[in-house]
């Protein structure tokens, strides 16, 4: 899977056979990164893009993306009517294992939605893929 399909987040519902394959297959799926959306370019990158085109990719647009979509994912339901469906999201989790405390207590503190740790931990996957945590372990 990657990123949005013709306009369309992957938790849209029109998407969801896709993931109860994957779970009757007892197959994970893996989320590759993807380039923002046009709107998010729009506003938050449009200003370095000629200059600085990595911003699009692998330099942020990637962990951007895939990490919003991994939050939708859990948002929407998806993972509660397929468990137990595994996504892989290569980069370390494109930065979400990171954020999984300040999520969690973000969205409990505001509403009732499950964006505990656990669905997180559970679920995703996050090889070290194009990664390279020694790097960020020794500038500790």
């Amino acid at each position: 899977m990657n990123g949005m399909t013709n306009g369309v987040f992957l938790d849209d519902k029109r998407f969801w056979p896709i993931f109860g394959r994957a779970q009757v297959l007892d197959v994970p799926l893996y989320m590759h990164p993807a380039i923002p959306h046009p709107a998010v370019i729009e506003a938050y990158c449009k200003d370095y893009v000629e200059k600085h085109p990595g911003i699009l990719r692998a330099g942020w647009g990637f962990t951007v993306e895939t990490a919003t979509q991994g939050i939708r994912l859990v948002l929407s339901g998806v993972f509660d009517a397929h468990p137990p469906l595994k996504i892989i999201i290569g980069h370390l989790g494109e930065g979400l294992p990171f954020y999984l405390w300040r999520i969690s207590h973000s969205y409990a503190a505001a509403t009732a939605a499950n964006l505990s740790e656990t669905p997180f931990a559970s679920t995703f996957m996050s090889p070290p893929a194009g990664s390279f945590p020694i790097r960020l372990c020794c500038a500790a």
